[in-house]
């Protein structure tokens, strides 16, 4: 069951918890992209807030393939370590060090 502030969508054929309230959204990206979205949801009409809020939910979702290419590596390296599970994320910019896939 989805947590407050979160709701529950499908991206890529898999089910994820995506945020759901403003500050939730804002909080999930990062902080590099922050005031890109309060300038846009700052400029949003009654009639663009929806699509604008919907398009920054989708971009602060975790993502569902990339989760799946590091399952998969770990499970293969864990094969080739004879079942021990050892890897390290790789991080695309040094302000997403330390969040957790689903908050990226």
């Amino acid at each position: 069951m989805p947590e407050n502030g979160t709701m529950r969508t499908w991206i890529d054929g898999r089910e994820v918890d995506v945020p759901a309230t403003r500050p939730d959204v804002r909080a999930a990206l990062p902080e590099g992209r922050r005031a890109d979205f309060d300038r846009e949801m700052n400029a949003a009409t009654v009639l663009t807030i929806h699509h604008v809020l919907r398009r920054w939910m989708l971009e602060a979702a975790p993502d569902p393939a990339a989760d799946a290419a590091l399952d998969r590596l770990a499970a293969e390296e864990a094969e080739r370590r004879g079942g021990r599970v050892s890897y390290r994320i790789a991080y695309a910019t040094p302000a997403d060090e330390g969040r957790t896939p689903a908050a990226r």
